[in-house]
């Protein structure tokens, strides 16, 4: 319950609706009346929305639902969608918002449900998200598939995955820099941020196993192979190193040998080291940072011999462990 302060005043007891509704200017009219009245006419201010969420009822949960899912307009519709996740007692409401205009309010339900056991409503859920919104929603769709604790739906779940990086990559903005975590001011593009996302639930989700991943990768050439490839490798299987490796040089996609290589720093193997080498001095993929970045917009990065770069150093100090424990041991 809100508790009415004035300047100079200390917190005292909590204040009744009403008292909220009449500090809010609403009168002695219905509360909902008034809200919605408010809002329809006053959508440009934002403390129309506080007051609502200092009412705390269900009724204004609902107005405020409203307005995050684009009813009065674009204006407020993120801080909407703020205000009605922190009231949420049940996270799995959340899902009231993925038919929000907004495809960061779909995201931002999307990011408090993460964690959540996927059942059958909320698979069905992701199906369409993963399908038909752009790079933040289908993000955060694979992260709540890597992170359910429960593991159903495996097979549903590495087919979903795969049909939602092939249509992600015919996306407009499939190749401009990620919006994600500043990653595109590491030379990361849309898809090349999304192929690591996917590669990694394949790797790790509950009940993904390497004899499905070996089942259902595709015969052809694509992005999709090249992730099943990759989380197939990350698995231990041996039968699909070759491709790996030509996958770290010579993918058509940078984001691809981005993910590769960045993988491959898990595992790292001596015979690596000659691919790795060439990778660093003469992989072409170029990246300008933006004046925005903490990097400049001076200098032409690299990224891809960056990370190649990375994955050498690790198999060095990887190399000097394992010297200085058969050090050790020998004393």
């Amino acid at each position: 319950m809100a508790v009415l302060l004035v300047a100079g005043e200390t917190p005292s007891q909590p204040a009744t609706a009403r008292e909220v509704a009449k500090s809010a200017g609403l009168g002695d009219k219905p509360l909902v009346e008034q809200a919605l009245s408010r809002l329809a006419s006053e959508v440009t201010r934002w403390d129309t929305l506080q007051r609502l969420d200092q009412l705390g009822s269900n009724e204004a949960r609902q107005l405020i639902l409203r307005v995050a899912l684009g009813e009065f307009g674009w204006l407020h519709q993120q801080w909407a969608c703020t205000l009605y996740l922190r009231s949420l007692q049940d996270k799995s409401e959340g899902r009231r918002l993925f038919c929000a205009q907004s495809d960061d309010n779909v995201a931002s339900a999307l990011r408090v449900m993460i964690g959540l056991p996927i059942g059958r409503q909320f698979m069905d859920d992701l199906g369409v998200l993963m399908k038909s919104r752009g790079f933040f929603v289908r993000c955060n769709s694979v992260r709540a598939i890597q992170e359910d604790p429960r593991g159903d739906f495996a097979e549903e779940k590495v087919k979903l995955l795969l049909e939602s990086l092939s249509s992600a990559a015919a996306l407009p903005d499939a190749h401009q820099p990620s919006r994600l975590m500043g990653w595109g001011d590491q030379g990361w593009s849309q898809i090349g941020d999304f192929s690591l996302a996917v590669a990694g639930a394949l790797m790790s989700a509950k009940g993904i196993d390497l004899l499905l991943l070996t089942r259902l990768t595709p015969p052809d050439a694509g992005i999709d192979r090249d992730c099943m490839v990759i989380a197939r490798r990350f698995r231990g299987d041996e039968s699909v190193l070759a491709e790996y490796r030509h996958l770290m040089e010579h993918a058509e996609l940078s984001g691809i040998r981005m993910t590769a290589i960045s993988l491959l720093g898990e595992r790292p193997q001596a015979e690596d080291r000659e691919i790795l080498e060439r990778i660093a001095a003469s992989d072409p993929h170029t990246f300008q940072p933006p004046p925005r970045s903490r990097h400049g917009a001076k200098d032409v990065r690299f990224p891809v011999r960056e990370i190649a770069d990375f994955a050498l150093g690790r198999i060095d100090r990887l190399k000097q462990r394992q010297q200085g424990q058969s050090s050790t041991i020998d004393h």
